[in-house]
Formats: structure tokens, sequence, C-alpha cells
């Protein structure tokens, strides 16, 4: 039984990493490095990993900050300060035509996000500063 429930972790740590490597690849290093961040609650250095991401030369990793700032303020319960950036997000953003496609991707992002902490065993709402 030991060895299976060894076999079963490994396989589950692999897939783990798997789509930690691919999600990185994606957003690039400053995003993922916020995303964790946000991930464990700790939304100052999200927005400031947001921020430097933003001004990457990589228009995709540029676009993940943008998104990481909303997602962080939204996570903050600051709703009115995530919805301040749609404008650059439907202009930057090809996959998004207005706010209200803006607003729906922010909500599946925040639930991804509670996803993400629940496969880690974080708190899926951070508690209040």
């Amino acid at each position: 039984g030991a060895s299976a429930d060894a076999a079963t972790r490994e396989s589950f740590e692999a897939a783990q990493k798997e789509k930690r490597d691919r999600i990185r690849a994606k957003i690039g290093d400053d995003a993922f490095a916020g995303l964790t961040a946000l991930a464990k609650c700790d939304h100052a250095t999200a927005l400031g990993k947001a921020d430097i991401a933003q001004q990457s030369a990589t228009p995709d990793f540029a676009l993940a900050g943008l998104w990481l700032e909303a997602l962080t303020y939204s996570d903050q319960g600051q709703e009115s300060q995530a919805r301040t950036l749609y404008p650059e997000i439907v202009a930057k953003d090809a996959k998004i035509s207005d706010d209200t496609a803006a607003e729906q991707r922010r909500r599946e992002l925040a639930d991804g996000l509670s996803e993400i902490r629940g496969e880690y065993d974080l708190p899926k709402v951070c508690p209040a500063p």
C-alpha cells in the first residue's frame, strides 16, 4: 500500500509541476511569481510583480501582468478598482471584446485561483487584513 501511495503522490506532483511549467511559459516569470504570491494571499507582492510583468517586451507576458493586477484587486474585494482596468484589457486582449467579456473572464480567473488554492491546501478566500 505504501509504495502505491508513493507512486500516486509522485504522479500527482509530476502533473502539478507540468501544469506550473505550462502556466509559467504562457504568462512569464514575473506574472507567475505574482500569481504564486496571490495564491498565498500576498497581495502587495502580487501587485508589484503584476507591474513588472506589464513592462515586459513580450505582449503575452505584459497582458498577463494586467490580468494579474485586475485579479489581485478583485481578490481583495476592490471590484471597482479591478473594473477600471477593463478598458485597457479590452484594448490589449484580442479575446476580450468589451467590459462584459472582461468581467466574465475575471470571474473565470478568480475561480481558477480558488481551485489552485484548494490544490495546495491554501485558504480559498484570503483572510481580511
